[in-house]
């Protein structure tokens, strides 16, 4: 959803602040915009191995319907990275 909404949210940045600070606004944005993409980057890299050592383990052991599973176990560990850890709230 926010990827749908880019430009706006850019443009709203941009206006919130003065215009002697425009430069830094633009910068900041353009490391946060590199920072998420990077993030998602290894959110799917991570899925992708997680799904492909799951689904050998399990075609090793010969349980039916592995890649199904691999990519079930896959998904299920990459749930909680998108959330953030529920330890992480706490001291």
């Amino acid at each position: 959803m926010i990827l749908w909404y880019q430009p706006l949210l850019r443009e709203f940045f941009r206006r919130a602040f003065v215009r002697d600070n425009q430069g830094t606004v633009s910068e900041v944005l353009i490391e946060a915009e590199t920072l998420i993409q990077s993030y998602f980057i290894g959110l799917l890299l991570e899925f992708a191995i997680i799904a492909t050592l799951d689904s050998i383990g399990l075609l090793i052991l010969g349980i039916d319907y592995a890649i199904l599973l691999g990519i079930i176990g896959a998904l299920l560990n990459v749930i909680p990275s998108s959330e953030g850890s529920p330890r992480s709230h706490y001291p």
